[in-house]
């Protein structure tokens, strides 16, 4: 694989337009996978759990009429719609021919009408039901383990490089500074020179430290490809996103944001039981959970451990409750 640091740097150019990010996703995706037979890249919503809602699209290198046919199918029936969407929401890496054609047979005719062996990619969805999926066009037929998790984590990236956009492009709105918003700013020597909220103690400070360090030996490309991947994290804590800033004349600073999934509040579970739970609902592996937050595998696997004592105490108290208050009622007929 062809410099994977390079689609992770990629999904953090937040700067640009959602087109051009989207185009450039494309290109880095095939360059890394060694592909020169075209790319794609489409952010969509598939929340609603009826169907998905694609709401940025580009690409490069592929007919544009097969892009349109591919996304100008007839109407499916909402079993069909169901079982579409619910793909979105469980699929982080897979083919059109091993994973869509089951779902949409129409998919073996377009591929074979434009002499396409198959679109290869990585799906960035994260517990909200809304990613961004790159497709690289390929000739290739079968993908090794570990492979298949070098292209998962760097969804992860896509989708958390994805949630930063919306978030600043909600904050250019208020303010033309973005370090006014960050939680943290940093220096490029990793002295945290402001902090604000939960990146204020110590150890959060110091965990930001340590992810720069981290960032700053992936991209110097030092390590092997998979190597410099785990180095990177998709979070910081299982909340920021760190992002290269300069300001106007030319001083770089690295800016932390909150970043995480804005997840519905659960009164049986705390925020991060409940964060990594949802992530575990769609069906990511405590190591790719652990990767995606910046968290230890052992706090993943204890975080879901309680959620799932927890959910299974909760349910069985509604069952109690539903037990007694049935005999209650055939008591007092």
């Amino acid at each position: 694989m062809k410099d994977p640091i390079a689609v992770i740097e990629a999904a953090y150019r937040v700067e640009s337009s959602d087109t051009v990010w989207l185009e450039e996703l494309a290109r880095v995706s095939a360059a890394t996978m060694g592909s020169d037979h075209g790319a794609l890249a489409f952010q969509y919503d598939a929340s609603s759990g009826d169907w998905v809602y694609i709401t940025g699209l580009a690409f490069r290198g592929l007919p544009p009429e097969f892009v349109q046919q591919m996304f100008d199918q007839p109407d499916a029936t909402p079993e069909q719609a169901k079982q579409f969407a619910k793909l979105y929401t469980s699929i982080t890496f897979g083919s059109m021919r091993e994973t869509f054609i089951p779902v949409v047979p129409e998919f073996a005719e377009l591929l074979a009408h434009f002499r396409i062996d198959d679109i290869v990619g990585i799906n960035a969805v994260d517990p909200t039901g809304r990613g961004c999926m790159v497709g690289v066009a390929t000739s290739n037929k079968a993908y090794a383990t570990n492979t298949r998790e070098l292209w998962q984590r760097l969804a992860a990236h896509v989708s958390a490089g994805s949630r930063l956009r919306k978030t600043l492009q909600a904050i250019v709105q208020d303010t033309a500074d973005p370090t006014t918003t960050a939680e943290a700013v940093i220096n490029p020597d990793g002295r945290v020179e402001h902090a604000i909220g939960e990146a204020e103690p110590r150890e959060a400070r110091d965990a930001l430290r340590d992810a720069l360090v981290r960032i700053d030996r992936a991209r110097s490309r030092r390590e092997s490809p998979t190597s410099s991947v785990e180095l990177w994290r998709a979070l910081v804590s299982g909340r920021w996103s760190v992002v290269e800033h300069f300001e106007r004349d030319g001083k770089r600073y690295y800016l932390a944001y909150k970043n995480d999934p804005e997840l519905a509040a659960d009164r049986a579970l705390t925020p991060r039981e409940r964060q990594v739970f949802a992530y575990a609902e769609l069906g990511h592996s405590d190591k790719l959970i652990a990767y995606s937050l910046g968290l230890s595998l052992s706090t993943v696997s204890t975080l879901l451990s309680n959620a799932r004592r927890k959910l299974g105490t909760s349910l069985e108290l509604m069952r109690s409750s539903l037990e007694s208050d049935a005999e209650d009622g055939e008591k007092a007929t």
